[in-house]
């Protein structure tokens, strides 16, 4: 596996995956990004039983219109 995959791997179940992406993005190639997402969308969806769902999916959307000033 290359580093940068092992890299955010290691980081993923801490606090600090955020800061590892808004530092590292442009190591990754467009490919390994849309595999982060889609995965994160698919984990996020799979455990709605939890309850959290929609207001991750609210903060995320949130998150997503003040970044992008819409």
């Amino acid at each position: 596996m290359d580093k940068i995959r092992e890299e955010f791997l290691d980081t993923l179940l801490s606090d600090s995956s955020y800061d590892y992406i808004a530092n590292n993005y442009y190591k990754f190639t467009p490919e390994e990004l849309k595999d982060i997402i889609l995965e994160l969308l698919y984990a996020i969806h799979t455990t709605a039983y939890l309850g959290e769902e929609h207001f991750v999916l609210e903060q995320a959307k949130y998150e997503i219109t003040e970044r992008w000033e819409v």
